[in-house]
C-alpha cells in the first residue's frame, strides 16, 4: 500500500483502491462530512470524474456497538458513510451510475484486536476503482 499524503492507495489485479481513514471524513459516530472531508474528496473529484470505470464506496467501522436515534447499529452508520460520499462525488459532476454504495460495518477488519490503533485502522471508507483489463 503507498500513503499519498492522507489517502492510501492500493492497487492489484482488479483495480484500485483508495482507502481514507473516517477520522479525515467524518466525526465520531457521524455519516456528516466533515469540512476537512469535503476538502479532501473535492481535491479527489476531478481525478475521479477523468475516469469512466465503476466505483464501489464501502463504509468501515470498528467493533464498537453504536446505538441512538439515527444508527441503530454499525452497519447502518457505515452504509450511511458509504452514501455520503457518493452523494458527494455526484454533485461534482461525477456519473450516479458508476457507483455502489456499501456498508460492512465492523465484519472486514483491516487490523485485529481492540485496541485504539486496531479501532482506528479500521475506521474507513474504500474506494474501489475497477479499472479496465
Amino acid at each position: 500500500m503507498q500513503s499519498q499524503g492522507s489517502y492510501e492507495i492500493d492497487a492489484d489485479e482488479d483495480g484500485v483502491t483508495i482507502n481514507l481513514a473516517d477520522i479525515l471524513l467524518f466525526e465520531s459516530g457521524n455519516a456528516q462530512l466533515s469540512g476537512e472531508g469535503l476538502e479532501r474528496l473535492q481535491r479527489l473529484a476531478p481525478v475521479l470524474k477523468a475516469g469512466r470505470y465503476p466505483i464501489t464506496v464501502e463504509g468501515h467501522t470498528d467493533s464498537t456497538p453504536i446505538h441512538n436515534d439515527k444508527y441503530p447499529s454499525n452497519w447502518e452508520l457505515s452504509a450511511a458513510r458509504a452514501s455520503q460520499v457518493v452523494r458527494y462525488l455526484v454533485s461534482q459532476g461525477l456519473a450516479p451510475d458508476r457507483f455502489m454504495a456499501v456498508g460492512y460495518a465492523d465484519t472486514r477488519p483491516a487490523e485485529l484486536g481492540n485496541s485504539p490503533q486496531a479501532r482506528s485502522a479500521n475506521r474507513r471508507v474504500h474506494l474501489r476503482l475497477k479499472l479496465p483489463q
